[in-house]
């Protein structure tokens, strides 16, 4: 018991849940009743997405499991107290681990490919697959690139679901013509809301993470830019957040969404309370603080997918 316990820490199972619900609410709260505008239903059955969202899941999950391989060293100096591998499970496993849910997820991407005909999605599913690998091999101990590999998957999680569903419809020649520029740009909001927060959430940790990302030669941002400047990027990518919410509550409002306008409005509360947590942060256990503070952020961002779909009815 105690074994499966620690393998589901390893995997982050509790992150995996929130990437399956948020799959699930763009296919039910997004895409069904956009293509129901058109009078058109959905091209990638309930099976074939179910195997789709279990291939993408394994994938996510080996990359988990091959970064707490390689970081094994910073681990237990950032956080001893959360380590997994040689205190729970040997070592060695993490790799073997790392190999089976990744083939695991490839040969179950690639079946959810074949029942949909299309193909061309297996250069998306490579692209998944190998950024998971250098991510934790290579870019995330280089200077920004590992911030943005994170924060383009978190915002891949959001897109690939309506990419998978756009090239079924390509190859059936069905598609929401009518809604295909409007859905494009809600797809592409969440992705970009994903993506900024995630952004936000891995530099906090990476201030956080500063003193065992030096002992093992990391150039994060806080090491190779400093403390001032990085707090500065931070301001800036909150402005950024801001913009664009504050920009939906605008849309919002000239469409009389009162439902999604009232969301906004809570986002933006969530946003000026991590802005003043973060001016007064001063030790490691803050900065932690407010990393969990950025996933009720982003959770609440797909919460608003729920809502979002009432106002589509």
């Amino acid at each position: 018991m105690k074994t499966i316990t620690s393998f589901f820490k390893l995997i982050r199972v509790q992150n995996l849940l929130i990437m399956a619900i948020l799959m699930y609410f763009i296919r039910y709260f997004i895409l069904i009743p956009v293509y129901a505008l058109d009078q058109i239903e959905l091209q990638m059955d309930g099976v074939s997405f179910f195997l789709f969202v279990i291939g993408y899941l394994l994938l996510a999950a080996g990359g988990y499991a091959i970064n707490d391989y390689y970081d094994i060293g910073i681990d237990e100096i950032n956080r001893p107290e959360k380590t997994i591998l040689r205190k729970s499970i040997p070592l060695s496993r993490g790799r073997h681990i790392y190999y089976i849910l990744t083939g695991a997820g490839v040969l179950i991407s690639l079946w959810a490919i074949l029942l949909i005909n299309a193909p061309k999605l297996i250069f998306v599913l490579a692209i998944v697959t190998l950024l998971y690998w250098f991510y934790t091999t290579k870019y995330k101990r280089e200077f920004l690139s590992g911030n943005i590999a994170v924060s383009f998957l978190a915002a891949l999680c959001v897109g690939i679901v309506w990419l998978y569903e756009f090239f079924a419809g390509v190859y059936n020649a069905v598609l929401p013509i009518n809604q295909l520029r409007i859905l494009t740009y809600i797809i592409l909001a969440y992705s970009g809301f994903a993506f900024i927060t995630t952004f936000l959430r891995e530099i906090i940790k990476d201030i956080a993470d500063i003193e065992g990302d030096k002992e093992f030669g990391c150039k994060s941002i806080p090491i190779v830019l400093g403390m001032k400047k990085t707090h500065l990027i931070l301001v800036l990518l909150q402005v950024v957040l801001f913009i664009g919410i504050l920009m939906s509550a605008i849309y919002f409002f000239r469409l009389n969404y009162m439902y999604m306008l009232s969301f906004t409005a809570v986002l933006i509360i969530l946003l000026i309370v991590f802005s003043f947590r973060l001016m007064k942060a001063n030790d490691r256990k803050d900065y932690l603080f407010i990393s969990d503070f950025v996933k009720i952020i982003f959770l609440a961002g797909i919460v608003s997918i729920q809502i979002f779909s009432l106002e589509l009815q």
